[in-house]
């Protein structure tokens, strides 16, 4: 969608100064664009950020109150999920809303003609970010990437039943992109204080935005081939790291399996692995199996996937496509969304890492990620994160307090989630869920009652491409809302007072 990427910038520049960045500071903004048949479009969804949290603070936050991945695109989609909650708090008290029940009377729908675009200020991190450079002259385009890993991380095994991995086929024709950073590691670590973990940003000239057309032809199903080096061109890739294990092979063979499109990454850390996926495997997971998520599945059962999706900087069409929709291998695999480039985007935050890129003489020099991010949906307010503990900005480091919490932490999306269940009318519920018996459920047994939506994610992750996706521990997931919010007498008094 052209349109996107001045309605998510002109919405970002509207958000308070709190948790943007300060002088010297970089960030990368996604948003969400909602188009339907009755109205312009406008901004749903929006997030900025860079980091995650490593894997020791994800595997200690085991009642679901910290947010354990702050770039862009993931905190967009968390944006997306409360305003559809809010939608659906709307249809339930018949307000008017863009969800309506399901011809079944089971569930809602989106509204027909209802489409959501997202456009992010810089290519996603991980596979998107994989391209050939045209050598020396994109030098300064260098795409940060992060100290080597020292241990071993936590991965998806599939069934016995899963297929065999599909042997590379050839890669898509590589365009033009930032140059080699260092070589990824070959085993993620176990980590202590919180990571840093920039995604592939890039700064823009200040010509008004213009998306490129869309790709004409996806490259192969499950490419995961090398670019092509050996033809003169550099290999640039981004700072996240290849899943795959290779405990024996030496430095120049790590630093060659940097430059392989389409395998799965984990994003980096400052010297300590993260089980948090790069953008682009999680973008394709929701391509795969629907952007809303398990829980919202339980009342929107079809699939939402992104109509579009555009990116900022050094994109390249066929890395953004062969990112999102040609690694998606599965027997249900939707098409392709529309892809675009928006050159010429002039963000004031972007990652000063090209020469076309202009800053003020004040701000020249280095430049480092913003460890804050922001969090906004239309009709909720705007939320500063520390991107450095998944809490809000001003959460003592020393006691934390259920205040601390962001609205998007799993505790609150589920303590929401039981509030919606009592309020919708029971027969729009599935006759799976027992509103009453919601806060005394796991969030993760929660999950499981969406058997179509668990289907398509492991047909997803038993895919070639995926197989090993890095998860977190099962305890993250292993809490209550009675446990981690209070008795349901709470839950229901708060119910009845969104009808």
């Amino acid at each position: 969608m052209e349109v996107a990427p001045s309605l998510v910038l002109d919405q970002y520049a509207q958000l308070p100064r709190t948790g943007k960045p300060q002088p010297g500071e970089w960030t990368v903004v996604a948003g969400i664009v909602l188009h339907s048949p009755s109205e312009a479009p406008r901004v749903v969804a929006l997030g900025s950020g860079t980091k995650c949290l490593p894997a020791a603070a994800v595997a200690a936050d085991t009642r679901g109150s910290r947010l354990h991945d702050t770039h862009a695109e993931v905190g967009a989609r968390r944006a997306l999920r409360l305003f559809l909650m809010d939608q659906l708090e709307r249809a339930a008290r018949g307000a008017p809303s863009i969800v309506v029940p399901r011809a079944d009377g089971r569930g809602y729908d989106v509204a027909a003609g209802v489409e959501f675009h997202l456009f992010s200020s810089a290519p996603p991190c991980g596979d998107a970010a994989v391209v050939a450079s045209a050598g020396p002259a994109a030098a300064a385009a260098q795409i940060e990437c992060e100290r080597p890993p020292t241990h071993a991380a936590k991965r998806h095994k599939p069934s016995a039943a899963s297929p065999p991995a599909a042997s590379p086929p050839a890669a898509s024709p590589p365009a033009a992109s930032p140059p080699a950073a260092s070589p990824p590691a070959a085993s993620p670590p176990a980590a202590s204080p919180p990571a840093a973990s920039p995604p592939a940003a890039s700064p823009p000239a200040a010509s008004p935005p213009a998306a490129s057309p869309p790709a004409a032809s996806p490259p192969a199903n499950g490419s995961t081939a090398p670019l092509p080096a050996e033809q003169g061109k550099e290999c640039a890739q981004t700072g996240a790291r290849p899943v795959s294990p290779r405990a024996a092979e030496g430095e120049a063979a790590a630093r060659g399996r940097a430059c392989v499109a389409g395998v799965a990454r984990t994003k980096p850390g400052r010297g300590e692995r993260t089980c948090c996926m790069s953008c682009s495997d999680k973008l394709a997971r929701w391509h795969a199996v629907g952007v809303q998520g398990a829980l919202l599945s339980l009342l929107i059962p079809t699939p939402l996937r992104l109509a579009s999706v555009t990116a900022g900087g050094r994109a390249s069409l066929d890395a953004l496509l062969r990112a999102i929709a040609s690694r998606v291998t599965t027997p249900s695999a939707p098409a392709a969304p529309r892809v675009a480039i928006a050159r010429g985007v002039a963000f004031e935050y972007a990652q000063p890492s090209y020469p076309s890129h202009r800053r003020p003489a004040s701000q020249e020099g280095d430049t480092r990620p913003c460890s804050n991010a922001l969090l906004w949906y239309s009709g909720g307010t705007c939320e500063a994160v520390n991107g450095l503990t998944g809490l809000r900005m001003g959460a003592n480091k020393r006691s934390f307090s259920p205040k601390h919490r962001a609205q998007a932490c799993k505790a609150l999306l589920l303590r929401r989630f039981c509030k919606l269940c009592i309020a919708v009318p029971k027969h729009h519920l599935p006759p799976e869920i027992s509103a009453e018996a919601m806060s005394r459920s796991s969030y993760a047994s929660i999950k499981g009652l969406a058997t179509a939506y668990q289907q398509r994610k492991l047909e997803f992750l038993q895919s070639s491409v995926f197989r090993e996706w890095v998860i977190a521990p099962p305890v993250c997931e292993a809490f209550t809302d009675e446990d981690v919010n209070g008795p349901p007498s709470e839950v229901q008094e708060a119910a009845r007072a969104i009808v």
